[in-house]
């Protein structure tokens, strides 16, 4: 048996069951790669996934998570044809828990959704754009913001990091970010936004309505839910937007009958948002494309919040369902 190291769970629960373990290496299929990995994208509903919470189909245990890698390709199967052994590439795994996911050394990956990376990015940086960057480039899409107003929570984020610079480039007419810690208003300054809002502040939601002169936003992309989520449908411009991609608070927006004549007589919509429903090999292949083209020319820069060895997983864990970072965190496979 050829084997190598991963992360696996043997049961739900708190950041300690993430444990390292010695596996058997898989085998590509025909129409699949092997990936050597190097850089291991770090996601909140990993955590979510760990602790037996995500709102998906049951775990089959013991598995290894993992939804994202880069890597380099160790080997291809017989049908593949157009990937080389030694490119260097990047992709998502979805449904990613699974024996082999994606916290290993090696992972086995359809060949239809790898996507090469330039030479010009970096491993750190092609995995910090890319589920997030897929979710905040398939978002801006389906809700262009050209000549709008936006506000983005928990802006200082992995998506909401990429919202910022991906609205701004598409042509927002103003950039809301809404963030707690000053560390991370800070960052959400830096990004690009116009103004950086605490939810700290009493006062907060006075302070967006001001920032758009009274009005409110045209567009809001949340992840937090609960009373914010509400806050803000409130608050919304007339025929503005509010989409709901996540609800970080654990309590997702309800929707009652004062809320209902709110969007009724303020002709304002709610949207909800889960990237599963847009991905096949063309989104992915073509997204990713572009947003690696933009981090090669220096027009998107990921905001990296910390970089972790496997023996330290559980305190990556940790900081993500803590809402102690800022940015993508990444593992590396060293």
């Amino acid at each position: 048996m050829t084997s190598m190291h991963a992360i696996q769970i043997e049961r739900v629960g708190d950041p300690s069951v993430l444990r390292p373990v010695v596996i058997e290496r898989p085998t590509p299929a025909a129409d699949e790669v092997l990936v050597r990995v190097t850089r291991i994208g770090l996601n909140f509903a990993e955590t979510l996934q760990r602790a037996g919470t995500y709102p998906g189909p049951a775990l089959t245990l013991p598995a290894v998570p993992g939804s994202e890698v880069v890597g380099t390709v160790a080997a291809v199967g017989a049908n593949v044809r157009d990937i080389r052994v030694g490119a260097r590439v990047a992709a998502p795994l979805f449904g990613a828990m699974r024996a082999t996911g994606g916290y290993a050394e090696y992972v086995t990956l359809g060949a239809a959704l790898i996507t090469a990376i330039p030479d010009e990015v970096s491993d750190d940086d092609a995995v910090a754009v890319m589920l997030q960057g897929l979710v905040a480039r398939v978002l801006l899409r389906e809700t262009p913001v050209a000549a709008r107003t936006v506000a983005i929570t928990a802006a200082a984020g992995g998506v909401g990091s990429m919202l910022i610079q991906l609205a701004r480039l598409d042509g927002a007419r103003s950039i809301t970010g809404l963030a707690g810690a000053p560390a991370k208003l800070h960052a959400v300054r830096t990004l690009g936004a116009d103004r950086a809002i605490s939810y700290r502040d009493a006062h907060w939601a006075d302070q967006l309505s001001d920032a758009t002169g009274r009005e409110g936003p045209d567009v809001v992309f949340d992840s937090i839910g609960g009373t914010v989520a509400r806050t803000l449908v409130s608050g919304l411009a007339v025929y503005g937007r509010f989409v709901s991609y996540g609800a970080a608070s654990g309590q997702l927006l309800t929707v009652d009958e004062a809320l209902m004549n709110a969007l009724i007589f303020g002709c304002r919509s709610v949207s909800g948002f889960a990237l599963h429903a847009f991905l096949n090999e063309h989104v992915v292949r073509r997204t990713l494309g572009e947003l690696f083209g933009l981090l090669a020319t220096g027009k998107l820069k990921p905001l990296i919040g910390g970089s972790y060895g496997f023996d330290a997983i559980a305190d990556a864990h940790h900081a993500l369902e803590t809402g102690q970072t800022t940015g993508k965190l990444i593992l590396r496979v060293e």
